[in-house]
This record gives structure tokens, C-alpha cells and sequence, in this order.
């Protein structure tokens, strides 16, 4: 039998850099599972001298795993903010419900379309899926993970 791979723990603070096509997007670990992915693209793998001052394109939730399937090169463990290390907001709608929910933190509360809108959906994304999601960032196209699940669960905005 082969030896499994051990899954290793990410930290709050930890950077990576994240190989695209043509150059590398950086991100950064918040807590637990939530990471923010800078809207920053260079040509090597160098952590910017100011990364937490660069705008955030999205922060979600990753999959356990997703930096080493990915293949994200570690860079460092930073300080983070006290924003930076609490706990986001999630646009929540279960499949065949109309109604909408903010999900912070374990538990989903009840929310009008307005109080939604702008928020990352509840979802878990995987490597590919955060490479696909990068590369369209900087080629200024819309994210066609995210829309195929809005049209999937039926959310127009």
C-alpha cells in the first residue's frame, strides 16, 4: 500500500504565492478555512513588501488541502488585523429555497436579498476552481464558477 499524504494544517498569517499562467497571485490565510486573495499579479513568486495593503479581490472558504493540490508556494507567516482574523459573512441560499441567508461562523440567519447582495456565496472552492477564478480576475472577466452557481440556485444579482 502507498503512504497517504498528510494534509498540512494551514495557519492564520500564512502567505502564498499562487502560480498562474503568466505570473503569481498572492493570498493570505485568515482563520480557519478563510483565505483572501489579493487583486495582485507579478512576475515572480516574491511576497510585495506591503501585501496587506493591497486590495482584496475575494476572501472565501478553501477546501482542507487545496494549497498543496495547488501547488502555492509558502512564503512566510505574517501579523494579521483584527479584521483580517475574524470571521466572514457568506451568502447562503439552499437548493430550492427563495430565501436567503447570512451564514457567519457555524450558524445561518434569515436575510433580505439587499442584505446579501455583494456577499461571497457559502461554497467551499478547490484549487482549480481559485486558479480558474485568478486567471479570469486578471484577464477582467467575470467569474464563471460563481456564475454558474447563482444560476444554479437562482440568485439574479
Amino acid at each position: 500500500m502507498g503512504k497517504l499524504k498528510r494534509i498540512k494544517k494551514l495557519n492564520s498569517g500564512d502567505v502564498f504565492a499562487i502560480p498562474l499562467s503568466n505570473g503569481f497571485a498572492f493570498c493570505v490565510v485568515c482563520v480557519g478555512n478563510e483565505i483572501a486573495f489579493f487583486d495582485h499579479k507579478v512576475d515572480a513568486s516574491e511576497m510585495p513588501n506591503s501585501l496587506v495593503e493591497l486590495p482584496i479581490a475575494f476572501r472565501v472558504l478553501v477546501g482542507n488541502g487545496e494549497a498543496q493540490a495547488g501547488k502555492w508556494i509558502f512564503l512566510d507567516n505574517i501579523k494579521l488585523s483584527d479584521e483580517m482574523l475574524s470571521k466572514s459573512n457568506f451568502l447562503h441560499k439552499p437548493v430550492g429555497s427563495q430565501d436567503y441567508f447570512i451564514y457567519c461562523d457555524g450558524k445561518s440567519v434569515m436575510a433580505s436579498e439587499e442584505e446579501v447582495k455583494g456577499l461571497e456565496l457559502f461554497t467551499v472552492w478547490f484549487a482549480e476552481d481559485i486558479l480558474r477564478r485568478l486567471e479570469e480576475l486578471f484577464d477582467g472577466k467575470e467569474c464563471s464558477t460563481t456564475a454558474a452557481i447563482k444560476m444554479q440556485l437562482n440568485i439574479p444579482f
